[in-house]
């Protein structure tokens, strides 16, 4: 299975062996960054301490990258094999099973923004590896809907969305938090909404 790093819908386990050491490293790298997410969550801090905080900590025990191909395999092996070990230790209970969610769905957003942060490309990537594809209107269609979708948009920032019909059940967040247009149960969400309509799909 690949382990691609923008592929962390976490869809296949992995298929190879693992050394005890690799086993338990793994699974302690990956628990040190679910216990920061929840200590950080408590700590009320703003977004940009809470991201900043964060990520120093997922960087050190999670990182995406490495100076080195070899590098970067064995840290996209670490983050996919640790997922599924610590969900096989974390499925004793249904209270450790609902805590293991919760700090996962943290972390997935918040790797999810940093994708969207870099730019279209990275996302569209993460989607195509992910098997995700929304249904993206057409420009004909932005244009001659622009006064319904453009409502809580800059016209710059307008211009630069694309625009994706999704299913009103899809939507529910966004729509109640009135951040869309819905028109015959579907939800109109630009691009850059595009994380709370994935969160959605990676919690279910």
């Amino acid at each position: 299975a690949s382990t691609s790093t923008t592929n962390f819908f976490y869809t296949t386990p992995p298929s190879y062996e693992l050394s005890l050491e690799d086993f338990e490293s793994f699974a302690l790298s990956r628990l040190i960054v679910l216990r920061k997410i929840e200590e950080l969550k408590v700590k009320g801090l703003d977004r940009n301490q809470y991201n900043d905080a964060l990520k120093r900590v997922v960087n050190l025990q999670l990182p995406s990258s490495g100076a080195s191909q070899p590098a970067k395999k064995h840290n996209e092996k670490r983050d996919l094999a640790s997922h599924f070990i610590l969900r096989l230790a974390y499925c004793r209970t249904e209270e450790l099973r609902r805590w293991l969610l919760t700090q996962e769905l943290a972390l997935f957003k918040f790797r999810l923004e940093d994708l969207e942060k870099r730019g279209g490309k990275d996302m569209s990537a993460f989607m195509k590896n992910a098997g995700i594809s929304f249904d993206k209107i057409t420009q004909d269609e932005k244009q001659s809907m622009q006064s319904q979708l453009r409502f809580n948009m800059s016209y710059r920032d307008f211009e630069a969305s694309s625009f994706y019909r999704i299913p009103f059940a899809e939507a529910v967040d966004l729509i109640g938090r009135r951040l869309v247009h819905v028109r015959a149960g579907m939800a109109y969400v630009p691009g850059g909404k595009l994380v709370s309509i994935i969160c959605a799909r990676f919690r279910s």
